[in-house]
């Protein structure tokens, strides 16, 4: 990954999931790839590994981070604004105490046209 080798980082995620299936890793291992898959432009790819961690509640501790990761792929990226405010308005009701509400707020509030 540091060496920008994106694909081959990619690939060896996937080994280590595939080889070490349950690991108490395994969302940080999703959440990693769901990153550099948004940073080699596969954003279906990263949507469906950030769904694998938002709907699984064993992934509990990165659940905030990979919904609010999610949302703004989708208001970023794939230009789905109504996707994104819903999935915005998610992070402020499920996560309360997150250290993502207020800035999921703040764009919550932009995307329903909200002067911010």
């Amino acid at each position: 990954m540091f060496q920008n080798k994106l694909k081959e980082a990619i690939a060896g995620l996937d080994m280590l999931l595939e080889k070490f299936p349950g690991h108490s890793l395994s969302d940080d291992t999703y959440y990693l790839k769901a990153q550099l898959q948004r940073r080699t432009g596969d954003f279906p790819g990263a949507i469906a590994t950030l769904e694998r961690i938002t709907g699984n509640p064993k992934y509990d501790v990165l659940s905030d981070d990979a919904l609010f990761l999610l949302a703004r792929i989708q208001e970023e990226d794939v230009k789905d604004k109504a996707k994104a405010q819903e999935l915005y308005n998610q992070v402020i009701t499920k996560y309360p105490g997150s250290i993502y509400v207020a800035e999921a707020r703040k764009r919550f509030r932009k995307l329903r046209g909200d002067g911010v």
